[in-house]
Formats: C-alpha cells, structure tokens, sequence
C-alpha cells in the first residue's frame, strides 16, 4: 500500500538469517527486534518506523538483488539493508555460481515436478544451461567479484535511495569462545569462509556509490564468552543473537537516519 504519511519505510532483505530461521517467535527476528528498537530510540512527534523483512531462506545476493531491482524499489523505501554475503560463500562452497543458480526451494519444486512428469510418462525437466555445480568451490575472489556486482546493480536500481548492506556473522569466521555445543557445528569449510569474508569485506568497502554503504558486523559476538551461546547452528540464532544483531544494526543506521531526517 502506498507509505502513509510520517512513516519511515525500511526493507531488509538477506537469507535465512534474515528471515528469522531460529527465532521462537515472529516478534524475535531480526526485523522485528529492530522495528521497536527504532520506534523506541528514534521515534519523534509524527513519525513512526516500519521495517519489513524480504528475505527467503537460501538466497543470495542475485535473488536480493532482482527483489531491490523489481520490488522493492517500487514500494516507496526510504531505506533498503541487507544481512547478508554467508549464503554466496555458502553456495561458492558448493560449486555454485550465484548469478545463475537455484536453490533448495527451486530443487525441491523441480523435484515434485520431475515426479508427477515420469508418473505420467512424461519427459522430465532438465538442469537449466550452465546452473550444475563445479566439482570444487568457487575462487575466493569470484564470489567476492559476483557478490560486488549484484551490489552495483542493485544500487543503481534504487535510483538513490540508500542501501546499507551487513555482512552477516557466521560460526566460521567470529573469534568467540565457542561453547562445546557451538564447537559441534564448525565446517570443514573454515577457512574458506575465512578468505571469503575477507575479499568480500575488501571489495565492498572500497565501492564509493552515494546511495551504499558497507558495514561488518561479522565479528559481532567476539566478546561473548563459551557460556554464552550464541550460535544455533553454523548460520543462525535464537532470540538472544537476534537480538544482539538487531542491537548492533540500530547503532550503525541510528546516525544516518537522524542525519536524513535534519536534512528534510
């Protein structure tokens, strides 16, 4: 529907992070935590925040991309963030290449598909052009490059409104002392989470675009201890991480959105 008047729009788009896999309750994900975070600290006499989340266990940053480029764009934000860059990595692991790939719900649908076709005789469908995985991960500095290139593209489709984008903890690179349940879901894949991370944060902090802004919140729960648990699995968390994420993107947007708000 179209933004009423005194609302500031926000989207936040990313995988299954972002769409609150592990969360006890839709008032715990992430965007919700950070919808009465913003009403609560920023709120001033006739305005009021609204924070939807668009995000989608599984995607990367093609599928956030094409959402910002074909709808989010048309929905009046007045912000678009992102919590994001795990699943490229996760899927350049894989063998994947993110700008033409599908994913678990794609499979699963051409899965169904493919059975009721070979129940009925029929030929079953096949892999799109190009989309099987390599039989080795991805290059480090591919993912980083793909992973730049959806953020250029979907920077200019905002056509200037600001996009902030969050690279996402994860269990592979945070410096926390893991608990021994934590412990338990560490990949094989450690290290080359690690130098993912580390050319993805390179690259995205050299892009100088008026309307993006790169922020890592990676090591977001390094100064919790081993009694501290944090991590569900390797990418998700529960209320009490949530919460701290949702904490730490206030912090960052707080001075940018007061900024705006002075400026009109």
């Amino acid at each position: 529907m179209p933004k009423p008047a005194g609302v500031y729009r926000i989207f936040l788009t990313g995988g299954s992070t972002a769409y609150g896999s592990g969360a006890p309750s839709q008032e715990q994900t992430i965007g919700s935590l950070l919808n009465d975070l913003l009403n609560k600290n920023l709120s001033k006499p006739g305005l009021r925040y609204e924070v939807f989340t668009f995000a989608n266990p599984a995607w990367a940053s093609t599928q956030e991309r094409i959402a910002i480029e074909n709808y989010l764009s048309e929905l009046q934000p007045d912000l678009v963030i992102s919590l994001s860059g795990n699943n490229d990595v996760f899927w350049g692991d894989a063998g994947r290449n993110v700008l033409w790939f599908s994913a678990f719900s794609d499979d699963f649908f051409k899965t169904l598909a493919n059975t009721g076709l070979k129940t009925a005789g029929r030929k079953e469908l096949q892999d799109l052009p190009q989309a099987r995985p390599l039989p080795q991960p991805v290059p480090v500095q591919t993912v980083a490059y793909r992973l730049e290139k959806n953020v250029r593209l979907g920077a200019h489709a905002l056509q200037g409104v600001d996009w902030v984008f969050f690279l996402q903890p994860t269990l592979s690179v945070t410096k926390k002392s893991l608990s021994s349940r934590e412990k338990d879901f560490l990949s094989n894949s450690k290290e080359y989470y690690l130098q993912c991370y580390q050319a993805i944060s390179e690259r995205l902090s050299t892009i100088r675009l008026k309307n993006f802004e790169f922020v890592d919140i990676s090591g977001v729960f390094d100064r919790y201890k081993s009694e501290d648990d944090m991590f569900l699995d390797q990418f998700h968390f529960g209320d009490k991480g949530n919460a701290v994420i949702a904490q730490a993107i206030l912090a960052s947007l707080a001075p940018k959105i007061e900024f705006s708000m002075r400026k009109n």
